[in-house]
């Protein structure tokens, strides 16, 4: 997409952003590069597609960067900030 794209599809979610390098927002989940147990777990929590705050969020998260989000409850806050988290915890090495 174009960065004008960009823009009209933040518009479109209402999501904005402040700082540099922000790495554009979701449209799918599959854009999200997760492992497959984290996607079967999004599945089953019965997330269709990503909020405008999971959207933006968990790209920046995935990237190991601060974050602080700004949304209403109910807007899926939490999992923006847990996907990353448990995309990182899957890539530890495994106890024995």
């Amino acid at each position: 997409m174009t960065e004008r794209d960009w823009r009209i599809f933040k518009e479109d979610y209402n999501i904005t952003t402040k700082g540099g390098n922000i790495p554009p927002p979701l449209r799918t989940w599959s854009e999200a590069i997760l492992q497959k147990e984290v996607l079967e777990v999004i599945e089953s929590a019965g997330y269709k597609e990503p909020t405008p705050i999971q959207r933006q969020a968990i790209p920046i998260g995935l990237q190991n960067r601060d974050v602080i989000g700004i949304a209403e409850t109910g807007s899926g806050k939490t999992a923006a900030f847990l996907i990353p988290l448990l995309v990182w915890i899957q890539s530890l090495p495994k106890i024995e």
